[in-house]
């Protein structure tokens, strides 16, 4: 899991995590408040599927999202090489694991 910074820190947690195939990008709002958000770093990029909606969304440089209170998001896609992480962000088996 890597962290994506974006605007709203204090309100607003953002990751992705990606293997060879599927690249997840999370973002959930722990505030009461609806929150409108940008994204630092490039880690979020791509062209995703909402879980839920299976709306398709694609996010580039000036991506913004708008969260309701409490809300979440949960997109997904399928990587191709120009949206891969480099290997050592990229999530590994649990019987690959080590425990420092």
């Amino acid at each position: 899991m890597i962290h994506v910074p974006n605007s709203a820190p204090t309100a607003l947690f953002s990751f992705v995590r990606q293997n060879e195939r599927h690249k997840v990008f999370a973002v959930l709002n722990f505030s009461p408040k609806p929150q409108l958000v940008t994204f630092q770093e490039r880690l979020f990029q791509g062209r995703y599927t909402d879980y839920f909606s299976k709306e398709t969304i694609e996010l580039g440089d000036s991506a913004q999202m708008e969260l309701g209170s409490w809300g979440y998001a949960f997109l997904s896609n399928k990587v191709n090489a120009a949206h891969q992480l480099p290997a050592s962000h990229r999530a590994r088996p649990a019987n690959e694991m080590r425990l420092a």
